[in-house]
């Protein structure tokens, strides 16, 4: 029932930005759109989907030699589809995968949290030095003046630093934990933690190519550089006139609010974020929402939209055969 809820609030809001728009000139805005740029921007997607799961391969072949391209499809197929329903924080899909890797590929739980620990390690290092970058070269042209750069600037010195965290430990497990250990023996309910920690260290620095951290980043670097590419191609089909560096600044923040557990999938505070970004530009308020909603279908819907087909496909797939041999059967008792 929450959940329900929680799900009507994000539409709600949506739909109130909607309200706030000029329907006609945000319809027009659709209509004018260049379809061919739209289409590539979703075409990036997919490949950046390909992208992530050659990543999640990559990795785990550091901890587990027979770890296949194809598994990590179909784990990133079915959390990118939970956490799209669930207003978790990106948690809801990571306990599906971390679920598939063990009862599915015979990962013992050590291995499981340390490959997800990697990915989100690599993934969030470089979205990290991507957002402080933009968000630098965002104040630096616009100041502390308008309340947008205020938010840009206080959302970037208490986000980071929260996401610096995962990437310290699994990047430096025996540092990170030589540090935090101390502090975790001093609580009785943290005790029950260390040995399950004590395991995840010891998994992370019995990996193979940690001298490939380097190359791990520099693809992360361009799964993450895709998305204020596909910003950008989005823009142009609209005639919106914005730098990369702007779009780029709008994009992540946005992505960071809906990160934050408030709506399955962050529904609402995308958009709502990514319009309050964009007005200051000088974007009208219906090409603005046009922008949000499109980069939202082009990103999480359309991801959303590729999960529950390929799960709708999977579970089809494992029921014909079923379905084959009941109608057999069915055949076999009317002949006789």
């Amino acid at each position: 029932m929450k959940k329900v809820l929680l799900l009507c609030l994000g539409v709600t809001l949506t739909g109130l930005l909607i309200w706030q728009a000029d329907v006609q000139q945000l319809l027009c805005a659709f209509h004018e759109a260049h379809p061919g740029l739209l289409g590539l921007a979703a075409a990036i997607h997919i490949l950046s989907i390909g992208g992530i799961a050659w990543q999640w391969q990559r990795l785990g072949k550091e901890l587990r030699s027979s770890c296949t391209f194809s598994q990590m499809i179909h784990m990133n197929m079915a959390g990118t589809f939970f956490e799209s329903v669930t207003p978790a924080m990106k948690s809801g899909g990571e306990v599906v995968k971390a679920y598939l890797l063990k009862q599915r590929y015979q990962w013992s739980t050590a291995q499981s949290v340390a490959l997800i620990g990697l990915q989100k390690a690599v993934s969030l290092t470089t979205m990290i030095a991507v957002v402080t970058a933009c968000a630098v070269a965002y104040l630096w042209q616009y100041g502390l003046s308008t309340p947008q750069a205020m938010v840009v600037a206080s959302n970037t010195l208490i986000l980071l630093p929260l996401f610096l965290v995962i990437p310290a430990f699994f990047i430096f497990p025996g540092k990170t934990q030589a540090v935090i250990g101390p502090l975790m023996s001093r609580w009785s309910w943290s005790r029950r933690i260390l040995p399950h920690m004590n395991n995840l260290v010891l998994t992370l620095q019995a990996r193979t190519g940690k001298d490939k951290l380097p190359t791990h980043l520099l693809l992360g670097l361009a799964i993450w550089l895709l998305f204020p590419v596909k910003a950008a191609l989005i823009a142009g089909a609209l005639g919106i006139e914005a730098s990369l560096v702007d779009l780029t600044v709008v994009t992540f923040l946005a992505y960071m609010v809906a990160m934050i557990p408030l709506t399955p999938g962050g529904v609402g505070t995308f958009e709502g974020t990514a319009v309050f970004l964009l007005l200051p530009l000088g974007v009208p308020l219906a090409q603005a929402l046009a922008f949000a909603l499109l980069l939202r279908l082009a990103t999480f819907w359309l991801s959303f939209g590729c999960s529950a087909l390929y799960l709708g496909y999977q579970v089809l797939k494992s029921y014909l055969p079923q379905v084959s041999l009941l109608a057999t059967a069915g055949d076999k008792n009317s002949a006789q």
